[in-house]
């Protein structure tokens, strides 16, 4: 199977975009799963490798991350917070890019999009010291 750019483009479609597993890609185009793979491999496609989790992962941070490669928030590895990811859907309207996701009752696994506002990097600081000072305040049982 020769690599055209039209295969290419095919081949992130699929792999990339769509998710699929490099076997589900063999099988839609009609190849072997070792073809498909070289194919990935030379049109510059990271492979995911046996551990993949679908495109999710928890950070050391404690935020929940979702591959989306093209995402004006992804990161170098192309993962987006999925608190980001569900306000966007939820707002019809792009995160804004100079701000990071506050989560009101401030567990960073509930991204329902009524619990997260962005923040300013200042703001976001701000907010978490009140909160711990306020923690410091509070009289001992």
């Amino acid at each position: 199977m020769k690599l055209t750019e039209s295969l290419k483009e095919t081949l992130r479609q699929l792999y990339i975009t769509d998710g699929l597993s490099s076997a589900e890609v063999a099988r839609r185009l009609r190849t072997s799963e070792s073809t498909a793979l070289r194919l990935l491999h030379q049109s510059g496609v990271a492979v995911r490798h046996s551990g993949w989790l679908g495109g999710t992962y928890l950070s050391s941070d404690g935020y929940v991350n979702v591959l989306r490669p093209g995402h004006p928030m992804a990161n170098v590895k192309g993962y987006v917070k999925r608190s980001i990811l569900n306000w966007e859907e939820a707002n019809q309207q792009p995160w804004p890019i100079d701000r990071e996701p506050h989560h009101k009752n401030l567990d960073k696994l509930d991204d329902r999009a009524d619990n997260v506002v962005p923040l300013t990097h200042s703001e976001h600081a701000r907010v978490h010291a009140e909160l711990k000072r306020a923690d410091r305040l509070k009289p001992l049982p």
